[in-house]
Formats: structure tokens, sequence, C-alpha cells
């Protein structure tokens, strides 16, 4: 790939830490190979291939060479790399959320909703960005408390958190969780300050945080923007 071979003499040089080197792959090569992928039709084949391209130049970074071996987990962990399936699922969901915050009326917005028309061919349907969208949506829902849900294992420490989903149920599941979670390092979630918003739901059964009923809003504050209940962000703060 030409943005690694013209910064052969970074990779080379013994004035940089080896860690200081994989930050300056993640920056200046990943962050080029991954570039548009939170629109990308994505499936195995793609992935692995990317996988396989960063696991490789990681290893040359390390100087880890034949007969040395090291598992792709020890060599993303010495380098603190995610798995790229991760990297374009954050940076797919984080496109999500940004349309989501845009008007109705939006062509962003209303893209998320757009369905060709026609009929398709006879077989299996081929993979899209819509269906791998579902597909990771119906897996958080089946199993909110899944542990391989990067939704909630990469949360560290943030000020504003949104929880999306189209189950009552589901939503008690998603909500509980990471109560429960934060808890056990000794933090907890501010009952007053956490707020429900209803978009098209029929269901009136309140949300339960400790005990407490949650209060229900028309609007909230998400991400420095102002979201109303039509799904307008108009009032940016």
């Amino acid at each position: 790939m030409v943005a690694f071979s013209i910064m052969s003499p970074i990779w080379s040089s013994k004035a940089l830490f080896q860690r200081s080197k994989a930050r300056i792959f993640n920056t200046n090569v990943k962050a080029v190979l991954l570039d548009g992928s939170e629109t990308w039709r994505v499936t195995n084949t793609i992935t692995n291939k990317i996988q396989t391209f960063v696991n490789k130049y990681m290893r040359h970074i390390l100087n880890i060479m034949w007969p040395e071996k090291i598992s792709n987990t020890d060599l993303w962990n010495r380098t603190n790399h995610n798995p790229v399936g991760r990297d374009i699922k954050k940076r797919k969901w984080g496109w999500i959320g940004h349309a989501l915050r845009k008007p109705v009326d939006n062509v962003t917005r209303q893209a998320l909703d757009w369905n060709p028309q026609g009929k398709r061919k006879v077989g299996r349907p081929k993979q899209s960005w819509r269906r791998s969208v579902e597909g990771e949506e119906r897996r958080v829902d089946m199993d909110p408390a899944q542990e391989s849900s990067p939704e909630q294992k990469d949360l560290d420490f943030a000020d504003d958190i949104g929880l999306l989903s189209h189950k009552q149920q589901h939503a008690q599941s998603k909500l509980t969780r990471p109560a429960e979670e934060a808890e056990k390092t000794g933090l907890r979630i501010n009952t007053k300050k956490t707020e429900l918003m209803r978009m098209n739901n029929r269901q009136h059964q309140p949300l339960q945080l400790r005990g407490e009923d949650l209060i229900e809003t028309d609007r909230f504050m998400y991400l420095g923007s102002v979201v109303n209940i039509d799904g307008g962000a108009d009032e940016d703060v």
C-alpha cells in the first residue's frame, strides 16, 4: 500500500518506540484504509482481507518475522489496536447517529429509510449496508447483555449516552445493564438526568432505573444538539 511504503523511514527508525510507530500507522495508514467505511457494503471477505493487511504490517513494525509467531489477539494488545470489524462498526454507528440528528426532511436522514423499487434476482439476497445494520441491531436486541456488544464494551467515559430500541422490554434491558455495570465500579447513573423520549410508540409503560420511573420528555440535548420528538436537531447548542 502506498501510504505504508512512503513512510518506510519511520517504520525502520530506531529513534521511535514501537508503540509510537503503531499510533502513526493507526492515524496515517489505517485511517486511509478505512476512509468511508461507514457506508461500505461490508462482507466477511472484505473484512478478512483488510484485517490480513493490517496484521501483516503490524508484525512488520514489531519486527516479528518467521519463524517467530504471535497470536492476532496478542498483536492487537501490544499495538493497542481494535479488530478492523469493530472499527468499521464504530464508524458506521457513529455516522448513523449523526444522520439521525438531521431534520426529517434532510436527504441524509431520508437515505437511511430509502428502499429502491423493482424486483431483485431469484435466490438468496446479497449482503447490503442496510441488511448489515439491521442484522447488528437484531443481535443486540435479542441479547442486550451479550459480552461482544461493541456499543456497551467501548463506553469508557461519556457524558451523553443515547440508547435506542424498538421494543419496550429491550429498552428496559439496555438501560438496566449499563447501570449494573457502572455500579460495579462505584459509578451511578443519575435518574434525574436520565430521560425517556418515545417516537411513534403506542406503549405507555414507564421505564425504571433502580425502581424509579424515568421522566418522559419531547426534547433533549445530545452531543451538542437539541433533539426533538419529530427527529429534528436544528437547535444546536
